[in-house]
């Protein structure tokens, strides 16, 4: 009688433990779904020295680092895992941004399968926007988004570069990212 007790019992736990499997394995084999835009809370992002400020979602990590060179004033590398981007906020010591956006590119180590660039218009700042993706590492396609913008005395750039290797791009939220852009 004992016996078949723990059969009994070794039978339902092994049917409750197969059940859990079964819904945890096709939890984490769904495609990791993006929050919606308007559900997302905003957090202001400032760089006193250069007076920039912008919103940048709760959930992006922050990192500056300082590269040093004749150019590059400010770098600050972005990640974000809710949304599925990294990238970065960059200054640089620079008049004319078709000299950045072609210095960027010739050195660039992507293999770009796509590249467009537009004019732009933020606040009162005129720039660029340049759409593109590449093949990177073992053939995996990355997509970019990357704003240039030059400040009001004419001297500097502002590049902030947003990069997923999902298969959409966050077109919604880097709008509302660089929309939110203020710089003097």
């Amino acid at each position: 009688m004992r016996s078949l007790r723990h059969i009994f019992i070794g039978v339902v736990i092994g049917i409750a433990l197969t059940l859990v499997m079964q819904m945890s394995i096709s939890y984490f084999l769904k495609p990791i779904a993006r929050p919606v835009l308007q559900d997302v809370q905003f957090v202001n992002y400032k760089v006193s020295p250069f007076a920039l400020e912008m919103q940048l979602p709760e959930t992006t990590t922050t990192t500056e680092d300082y590269i040093y060179g004749d150019e590059v004033l400010y770098n600050c590398f972005l990640q974000d895992a809710t949304w599925q981007f990294w990238g970065y906020v960059q200054i640089w010591e620079m008049s004319n941004i078709d000299d950045l956006l072609a210095s960027s590119k010739n050195q660039s180590e992507w293999d770009f399968v796509s590249y467009d660039k537009q004019d732009i218009v933020i606040g009162k700042h005129r720039g660029f926007i340049v759409s593109w993706s590449a093949q990177f590492r073992q053939g995996q396609t990355v997509l970019a988004e990357e704003y240039f913008l030059q400040n009001n005395q004419g001297n500097r750039v502002l590049r902030v570069t947003l990069i997923t290797d999902q298969d959409e791009f966050p077109d919604e939220l880097a709008e509302t990212l660089i929309a939110s852009v203020r710089w003097d």
